[in-house]
């Protein structure tokens, strides 16, 4: 991606746009609709919400997503010195799922308020 695009970090819409792929992946829809498909999933709106928290999350500095755009640099582009997570620290792959989650239970709570409100 680095040489074909001239990208050197993970943007939020490459997480929002994975997390719903694999979730299509995974389902029974033999197409990528927003509607009208055998599951009812509303693949559209789960990017949108998806895209939402990444944003929000960078806006507000929270860890855990910082750490989850980190993580991603770190294994899309490990050359990169780095992006929206601040700076990329190479480090042993297998322990990432669990900074990840520690991350998360660190990171503080907000109020959850429903997506359309936001």
């Amino acid at each position: 991606m680095e040489q074909i695009h001239g990208l050197d970090h993970t943007e939020p819409g490459a997480i929002a746009g994975s997390a719903v792929l694999t979730i299509w992946a995974l389902s029974t829809d033999g197409t990528l609709r927003s509607l009208e498909n055998s599951t009812s999933i509303d693949y559209e709106e789960r990017f949108n919400q998806y895209l939402e928290i990444l944003t929000k999350g960078l806006r507000q500095k929270k860890k855990s997503i910082l750490h989850i755009f980190r993580e991603w640099d770190r294994n899309v582009f490990p050359n990169s010195e780095g992006g929206l997570g601040g700076s990329v620290r190479s480090r042993a792959s297998d322990g990432g799922n669990l900074k990840a989650l520690d991350a998360l239970n660190d990171d503080s709570e907000v109020e959850a308020k429903p997506m359309d409100q936001a």
